[in-house]
């Protein structure tokens, strides 16, 4: 995972965007999915570890799997 400090503009605030483990897409912490089963995951969001998907990749990648790992029984 990729943290990248943004200073926005006219303030003091800082945020910390975090990469998708698929496509590399920058989102922020609390926007990020565990994406367990495809990859090992993270219980929080704060934790600095590889493994937190985007929205999109949840939405095409993890949640098909998990279906799947259901469907088989094998959750």
């Amino acid at each position: 995972m990729k943290t990248i400090i943004k200073n926005q503009l006219n303030t003091n605030k800082t945020e910390r965007y975090d990469t998708c483990c698929f496509c590399g897409a920058k989102m922020l912490p609390e926007e990020s999915h565990n994406p367990y089963p495809v990859k090992p995951y993270s219980f929080f969001t704060t934790e600095v570890v590889e493994g937190r998907c985007c929205s999109m990749c949840n939405q095409s990648i993890v949640l098909p799997a998990r279906k799947e790992k259901l469907r088989r029984g094998e959750f």
